[in-house]
């Protein structure tokens, strides 16, 4: 295969659910009380993507830091429900963003699984790690690397392309452990040819490895069957939860190997209802493999596992729900931890879990209104900001961010949706936006960051 057929084929489009772009995914911010009633009695853990999800998709990778505000807000969800950050990023590199013990951590694309650590969170001066609980931590039980032995594969390759990709200023190479990223974001455009054929070429030179895109970046992984949606099942399995009814997985993340997760929970949710369907109860709903077919989250909200899109475009997706950016999934997991903090969650009644207690006493989320008003990296910043605020046409309800104009309840349902997630185009552009909208308006933060303050503290006072 020649440089310029090998450029070719790694722009080709990825495979992606084969979605209708007519079907609306309803913002969960919109909808959260149609979410909430789905939710009640069930016991939700959260399964977090990290860049583009938490922190806003910034130009130096090394530079996408979170905020004060959301470390705070995840920590308060730790406390309240296991939470899982699943990543892209070598693991070690994500827990030093996110710098929250208390959580599960896979990264590599889900290829390396920790538990929570035994450390103590240093600038919280924390005797003890919350959310994880009693008991001594799990870390080694949940620890996972299925592709282990490819580690001496993706060093050499890392260092071939670091090499190779010399010649064409501003291209990245990143090592994740188990997977290497090549970002382009910096790039020219007239060079993203270039790019792709390097890459191309070193796949080629290597078997049994493969390539696939992101937001501007190509991720070259070992060609094993494990992605996200593995990993998620591996670490509801290890939390004792993979067969419970009652538990309601809820995965967050903006990128194509999210998708994985997407649709691996769109297909527990599919199973059980056919189950039940079987046994007299709900009606059958269709699987996976028909979902543009599948009731919207609004008619027949999903209760056994659910994606959220994280997007400002409509795109192809198994998700369930959407919320726009870093800035709206601020906000709806202040407003999580408000719910997860009330006897509506089902936690309350049951507890604990394999390596994790509920502690919400825990919890402080107190400093979460003051950071949110404007303070401690809120909002997160912008790129776009520069384009001003929205028209008065674009305000929305309380409690979320505004829409930027021509924006719908949900991604979806628009009559253009995005072809691509950003790969090398032989002839120029990509349908990925390289920043998040402007995020919400500091007193709707500081509205929803109070309510989960205000919850949890009542919690906390009844002795729990």
């Amino acid at each position: 295969m020649g440089a310029r057929q090998g450029a070719a084929a790694a722009a080709a489009p990825m495979p992606t659910p084969p979605l209708s772009s007519q079907r609306l995914y309803p913002n969960l911010l919109d909808h959260f009380d149609a979410f909430a009633a789905s939710a009640a009695g069930r016991r939700v853990a959260i399964f977090l993507d990290y860049d583009g999800t938490l922190t806003p998709i910034v130009r130096d990778p090394a530079a996408a830091t979170l905020s004060p505000a959301a470390r705070a807000a995840v920590r308060a969800l730790a406390c309240l429900f296991p939470t899982a950050v699943v990543s892209g990023r070598a693991r070690d590199k994500v827990e030093e963003f996110v710098r929250l013990p208390q959580l599960y951590y896979a990264g590599s694309h889900g290829m390396d699984i920790v538990g929570p650590s035994e450390k103590k969170e240093a600038e919280e001066g924390a005797a003890r790690v919350v959310g994880a609980g009693p008991a001594s931590p799990p870390s080694q039980s949940l620890a996972f690397r299925p592709a282990e032995q490819w580690a001496p594969v993706m060093d050499a390759l890392h260092a071939r392309l670091a090499v190779d990709l010399k010649p064409i200023p501003r291209a990245t190479v990143e090592h994740n452990t188990f997977c290497v990223s090549v970002h382009y974001r910096n790039v020219d455009p007239s060079r993203w040819d270039d790019v792709a054929a390097v890459v191309t070429d070193a796949v080629a030179a290597t078997p049994g490895l493969r390539a696939s895109r992101g937001r501007k970046v190509l991720e070259i992984k070992p060609e094993i069957d494990w992605d996200k949606g593995r990993a998620v099942a591996h670490l509801l399995a290890a939390l004792g939860l993979a067969e419970c009814d009652d538990v309601l997985p809820l995965y967050i993340g903006d990128d194509t190997t999210d998708e994985d997760a997407f649709k691996w929970l769109a297909d527990r949710e599919a199973a059980a209802r056919e189950r039940e369907a079987g046994e007299g109860g709900a009606p059958d709903a269709p699987s996976s493999a028909s979902p543009a077919s599948r009731p919207c989250a609004l008619t027949q909200p999903p209760v056994r596992g659910a994606g959220v899109l994280v997007s400002t475009r409509p795109k192809p997706s198994a998700a369930a729900w959407s919320l726009r950016d870093p800035g709206e999934v601020l906000v709806f997991l202040s407003r999580l931890a408000a719910w997860g903090a009330t006897p509506a969650s089902g936690w309350h009644a049951a507890p604990a879990c394999t390596g994790w207690t509920l502690a919400a006493g825990d919890a402080r989320v107190g400093s979460l209104p003051a950071a949110a008003a404007g303070g401690a990296g809120w909002p997160p910043p912008s790129p776009r900001a520069s384009e001003g605020p929205a028209s008065p046409s674009t305000a929305s309800a309380p409690g979320r961010p505004p829409r930027p104009p021509g924006g719908r309840g949900g991604v979806g349902g628009g009559s253009r949706a995005a072809s691509g997630s950003g790969a090398p185009s032989p002839r120029g552009g990509t349908t990925d936006s390289d920043a998040t909208s402007a995020p919400a308006p500091a007193a709707a933060a500081a509205a929803a960051a109070a309510a989960a303050a205000s919850a949890l503290g009542a919690f906390a006072a009844g002795g729990r």
